[in-house]
């Protein structure tokens, strides 16, 4: 029941992940955009036109992004063998190991 609780929880903090790595990568590419404009010395509302179009695009990517690392780390506990089957596999093994003794005994 622990394991559950924490997963959920686990989950629950990793859903704040897309919108801060959206917003973050907006910015830098917003700004980048901004730097490379004025380096070249374009117009300034071509500057601000073509970083507002940068930010817009890298924060569409980045928030696909943190979606897919979101699931992934949320569906990744979802093979793991349950407790019961752990316990299963350990008698198995105990069997196992103990048969050939009586057999060579």
């Amino acid at each position: 029941m622990d394991d559950v609780r924490s997963h959920s929880m686990e989950v629950l903090n990793w859903k704040s992940f897309p919108p801060r790595l959206a917003t973050g990568t907006a910015l830098v590419g917003f700004s980048v955009a901004i730097l490379n404009g004025m380096m070249v010395e374009n117009e300034p509302i071509v500057i601000l036109l073509r970083a507002m179009v940068a930010m817009i695009i890298c924060w569409a990517l980045a928030w696909c992004a943190g979606s897919m690392i979101v699931l992934a780390v949320s569906r990744d506990g979802s093979g793991a063998p349950s407790h019961d089957e752990l316990s299963e596999q350990e008698d198995a093994s105990t069997v196992d190991v103990e048969a050939p003794d009586s057999v060579t005994a």
